[in-house]
């Protein structure tokens, strides 16, 4: 009698067990599996002025290709060259022209470069808030930053210094700038020197005297921003009337490069790409009014970014983690760079999304 009990409460587990099986097996059939292909990660390097719009282009991306991930680096549009001509990045973000010699490859040891523009953008020209001065001509704009007009007052403004900020050497920012209006001549050595737009921005708002040039995008309405001979920046067309100092912004590859970054460069111009460029370039404004909010602090996103590993504020991040000494913000996969685009553009940071997630 024991016995017999035994073999039917074996004959029990027996059954519980196949329809186990079953289930399982069934569930296999229609869950959703994974890629096969192994992650791709794409690395863009390059201008400060494009750092937005590249973010917003790769989350967009991300979304329908999820093997793929970018690591991010913004310094400015020569560093973004010379990543791409020494392997460092396949892609490179350029807020100029490209010369004839980096088109054909000549400058780069005959590594012939491909360049598609995304956008265009204006080089505004913008003074301290409670500066009257709006507007000013080309050749008064040449002589201000020559050094040769010394004070406010000379041009229809009050007694007060001027003070010139510039940018680096290799900012594509400054190179359209000092072909449209210095023409020539040298920017004065007595300027302000600074590496990327936020903190031009920065510097000018908290500074009087202070006169600078950046790229519109990162106008916000706090900002002063000067007409160029009666020319607002921001509004230019292709018209004989146009904003003078304009520039295109490029995606830089070399003719011989991955399939994957032919396809990301594709769809950057393609109507999802293009509608993630406009959203970059309206919602930059608000990313530029972070730049003065209290270090750490991302106005517009729902939590306080910490130079501290974050990751117990998000559940669903396995990884995430600001490194401010090296100016670089990883980010989780899933996330998208949305999310903390205001404090990246605010703090001149570079960032990543995670490989792994």
């Amino acid at each position: 009698m024991r016995h017999r009990w035994g073999s039917r409460q074996a004959l029990r587990h027996l059954r519980l067990v196949t329809v186990l099986i079953t289930v399982l097996m069934l569930a296999g059939c229609h869950a959703p599996r994974e890629s096969s292909s192994s992650p791709v990660t794409l690395r863009v390097a390059g201008s400060t002025s494009m750092l937005p719009i590249i973010q917003d282009l790769a989350d967009a991306y991300s979304q329908g290709h999820p093997g793929v991930y970018f690591e991010i680096s913004a310094a400015d549009s020569e560093a973004g060259l010379l990543s791409l001509r020494q392997g460092r990045a396949e892609l490179a973000l350029v807020s100029r022209l490209l010369t004839q010699d980096e088109e054909s490859g000549s400058a780069y040891g005959n590594q012939a470069l491909s360049q598609t523009v995304i956008a265009h953008d204006d080089v505004a020209i913008i003074v301290h808030p409670a500066n009257p001065v709006r507007n000013l001509s080309l050749i008064d704009l040449r002589s201000v930053f020559g050094g040769q007009v010394s004070s406010w007052q000379e041009l229809g403004g009050l007694d007060t210094p001027i003070e010139v900020v510039s940018r680096e050497a290799g900012s594509g920012t400054r190179n359209v700038f000092e072909h449209a209006v210095m023409n020539g001549r040298r920017v004065t050595p007595n300027a302000v020197v600074l590496p990327n737009s936020s903190t031009v921005l920065d510097y000018v708002q908290t500074h009087e005297g202070a006169v600078a040039y950046l790229s519109s995008l990162y106008i916000t309405p706090a900002t002063a921003v000067l007409g160029v001979d009666a020319h607002p920046a921001g509004q230019s067309d292709s018209g004989a009337d146009a904003y003078p100092i304009t520039r295109p912004l490029l995606l830089v590859a070399h003719k011989e490069s991955s399939a994957e970054l032919r396809a990301f460069v594709a769809f950057c111009v393609t109507r999802m790409g293009a509608a993630a460029v406009s959203s970059a370039m309206q919602g930059i404004h608000a990313a530029g009014q972070s730049a003065a909010a209290p270090h750490g602090v991302a106005t517009n996103s729902p939590m306080m970014v910490l130079p501290v590993s974050c990751s117990a504020l998000i559940p669903s991040a396995r990884s995430f983690s600001t490194q401010l000494s090296r100016r670089s913000l990883s980010i989780p996969a899933g996330l998208g760079f949305s999310f903390l685009r205001p404090y990246c553009v605010g703090h001149g940071l570079s960032t990543s999304m995670n490989a792994k997630p």
